[in-house]
């Protein structure tokens, strides 16, 4: 199954000479680059930094991916998680 349409990460902020999260600036690209408008994009990330400048880009979803575990690799209580982009569902209207 095939989710992710494009991505953008820190080769591509280099290549356009832009500020990295939680300057919005390369978000706003990504959004650019699909032709989308930015409030019905989503936003996957692994890090919150990356979150911020996803609310800053006006994303209209942010999903913040995490694998539960603590710097000393202990599990965190509290945290989510999603082991793959299968497990999360977005249904239009919910945004």
């Amino acid at each position: 199954m095939h989710l992710v349409e494009y991505i953008v990460d820190a080769t591509d902020a280099e290549r356009h000479h832009l500020s990295g999260p939680p300057d919005p600036a390369l978000h706003q690209l990504a959004s650019k680059l699909l032709h989308a408008t930015a409030g019905r994009a989503v936003l996957l990330t692994d890090s919150q930094e990356a979150a911020t400048a996803g609310h800053r880009a006006g994303f209209g979803h942010v999903i913040t991916i995490t694998d539960d575990r603590g710097a000393d690799g202990e599990t965190v209580a509290g945290a989510g998680s999603a082991a793959d982009l299968e497990s999360v569902v977005l249904r239009p209207g919910t945004g």
